[in-house]
């Protein structure tokens, strides 16, 4: 898979975002909101997440119904592994971000060690051609 990046939105060294040109195939290509952040407890998370969800809503307004997909990473510590995944499936079905049930969120967490906690993808409850 190609991508092409554009200059990241913001980049505050634990939080790091931007967007991402994928090619999908010969003729297909999407538009990847890339999320980085890096929190060594939850009270790190929290306020980091909030930028997250902001960001995220803008990116919708300025781009509508291109946005194709949004991978998250996260280097946190496992304990809170549980909680980070729960905020973003809470995300993925609130009303303020409901583009985001229809289109993948790639999902990678990771421990400070480099070893990997959690990867998967949240996958889109309907198509994103219906939106």
């Amino acid at each position: 898979m190609a991508s092409s990046t554009q200059p990241a939105n913001s980049s505050e060294g634990d939080l790091e975002t931007g967007e991402v040109r994928e090619k999908l195939g010969w003729f297909r290509r999407r538009l990847t909101y890339r999320i980085e952040l890096h929190a060594e407890d939850f009270e790190q998370f929290r306020p980091r997440f909030d930028q997250v969800m902001t960001e995220l809503m803008e990116w919708r307004q300025k781009r509508g119904r291109k946005t194709g997909a949004v991978r998250f990473h996260a280097t946190i510590h496992p304990w809170i592994a549980g909680r980070v995944k729960d905020y973003l499936k809470q995300l993925q079905r609130s009303s303020s971000h409901a583009y985001l049930a229809r289109i993948p969120l790639y999902i990678e967490l990771t421990a400070p060690d480099g070893e990997p906690i959690e990867s998967g993808i949240l996958e889109p409850e309907e198509s994103a051609d219906r939106y």
